[in-house]
């Protein structure tokens, strides 16, 4: 399964007495129940012996979806720094708006 697409995920914690450590593993799947199975048999592959159990699940959209906003709140929060910046050093509209097109044009 993808780690950035979306899919249910499954965190679950235990010990491992022969190391005494706390192991916390991380399944993926395309339904709650398999994104159970593969964090328990993490477990099992660190030799997770005590206290195993699964201590958070829920559905990851994963990065794609967000993937497209991202940029564009920068740019506004960006543009809104800029136009207090420019105001507070008195600057004139025409000259700030060619600053932010220089900067934005960097991106």
């Amino acid at each position: 399964m993808n780690r950035t697409g979306p899919g249910y995920v499954t965190v679950a914690r235990g010990r491992a007495d022969k190391e005494n450590k706390d192991v916390t593993a991380i399944g993926r799947g395309k339904s709650q129940a398999e994104a159970d199975v593969k964090a328990l048999e993490m477990l099992t592959r660190f030799d997770v012996t005590t206290d195993e159990q699964i201590v958070y699940r829920y559905f990851s959209y994963g990065a794609d979806l967000t993937a497209h906003r991202r940029p564009a709140v920068k740019i506004r929060r960006r543009q809104a720094a800029f136009i207090r910046i420019t105001a507070s050093h008195g600057l004139r509209r025409d000259e700030g708006k060619k600053a932010l097109d220089a900067l934005l044009s960097g991106l």
